[in-house]
């Protein structure tokens, strides 16, 4: 294994911890081997699946296990990811803030092996699966089903075929109106609420420790050191955690946030970068806009593709959370409850994005006073929104779970 490049799912070991713990890939999106994420020098920051390690044996009494990886030793620099980053080996260490030096190893690569002639005989159904993953079907993943009346259906099966463990997937149902010929009779076999079926996209999930409201703070505690950074391109920059587990962090220009830990863990959707689906008078389009908060609750996410459908025209999207459930700048809408979008360049076209938002169950709809913002219906004034419209608050309650 020593020469084996690590990938997403390797299995790794800490010295202070109390189980293994499988490495998630966070920072790389793009570059696979072997058809898995590959993991780089800066894979970084609470990179772990669930609980980490579980509980941290470095202090006494043992506390529960919130890894934030500084570095990485031993990268192989002969081949450039993404142009900034180096690939990890089996022989890799890496350095946790909470644990020591090179506290970390890994006991996998996390490769699946090369399968024989008779193996790949046997594996037409997964080949599809790799070459149109949304070909994926029911009951082999846990699929929302969002609906274009505003219903929305967690499926959740009794088996989730292998590769399918931590990855959600989106249909949307659009409704068919009914043809009717010259005499007013009904012209072909489709009735007047009938749904046809879009494959909108299938996202990866993580668990990590719940957040609450964020608030501003006047300096970082000068105990702290830098735990993780964040993905450039965005406002945040570095993390700091005390031992409360409550992650400080300091951005470009919006000064000192932080959110402290709740109780229990969140499930978050890792977004996709953009989505420009147009099928059957149906438009799912929108981009992300100077943002790195590219992860959501599932549930959020279900009503964010109902919205975009019922909008009907590209969004622009400036972020819901980041992947350690924080949403710097924003104090309001950690753990990815909360969308936030630019204001269109109409009343009309704005007014038609509130009413798709409230329709999809978004429960607190904010804007600016500047312009025509005061007058959308629906909507109410909060400082810091002349530049976007928060939609935020989505009402899990809507969401009605199937076990299948």
């Amino acid at each position: 294994m020593k020469d084996e490049y690590i990938v997403n799912r390797a299995i790794c070991q800490c010295k202070f911890g109390s189980t293994l713990g499988f490495l998630k890939v966070t920072d790389n999106q793009a570059v696979c081997m072997n058809g898995k994420l590959a993991a780089t020098d800066k894979t970084l920051g609470n990179v772990f699946e669930g609980a980490g390690f579980t509980m941290c044996k470095k202090s006494w009494p043992p506390k529960p296990c919130v890894p934030a990886i500084v570095s990485w030793a031993g990268a192989y620099d002969g081949v450039s990811i993404n142009g900034s980053s180096s690939p990890l080996l089996g022989t890799s260490k890496g350095t946790c803030v909470m644990g020591c030096t090179d506290c970390i190893t890994f006991q996998t690569s996390g490769q699946i092996p090369i399968p024989s002639e008779r193996q790949v005989m046997k594996s037409a159904m997964a080949l599809r699966n790799d070459i149109n993953p949304l070909a994926v079907d029911e009951p082999s993943i846990v699929t929302y089903h969002i609906y274009w009346d505003g219903r929305i259906e967690k499926h959740i099966p009794k088996a989730i075929q292998k590769g399918y463990e931590d990855k959600y997937k989106y249909v949307y149902h659009k409704k068919v109106e009914e043809k009717n010929d010259n005499d007013g009779k009904n012209e072909g076999q489709t009735a007047e609420n009938e749904e046809t079926k879009i494959d909108v996209c299938i996202l990866s999930i993580r668990k990590v420790r719940k957040r609450g409201n964020g608030k501003t703070e006047q300096a970082i505690p000068k105990d702290l050191k830098v735990a993780y950074t964040y993905p450039k391109g965005g406002n945040a920059q570095e993390a700091y955690i005390d031992k409360d587990e409550r992650i400080y962090v300091k951005g470009t220009h919006y000064g000192i946030k932080s959110y402290p830990a709740s109780t229990g863990m969140v499930e978050l959707a890792r977004m996709p970068d953009g989505l420009s689906i147009k099928n059957g008078g149906i438009t799912i389009q929108f981009t992300f806009s100077s943002t790195q908060r590219r992860y959501c609750n599932p549930d959020t996410m279900a009503g964010f593709i109902g919205a975009l459908a019922e909008f009907g025209k590209p969004m622009k999207c400036t972020g819901m959370c980041f992947a350690d459930a924080t949403s710097y700048p924003s104090l309001s809408h950690p753990n990815g409850d909360s969308a936030d979008t630019e204001y269109c360049s109409s009343f009309k076209d704005e007014q038609k994005k509130v009413n798709a938002f409230i329709h999809f169950h978004f429960t607190k709809i904010f804007r600016g006073k500047e312009s025509w913002f005061p007058k959308l219906a629906g909507t109410k004034f909060a400082s810091g929104h002349e530049t976007h419209l928060h939609a935020g608050d989505f009402d899990i309650s809507k969401v009605t779970v199937k076990k299948l």
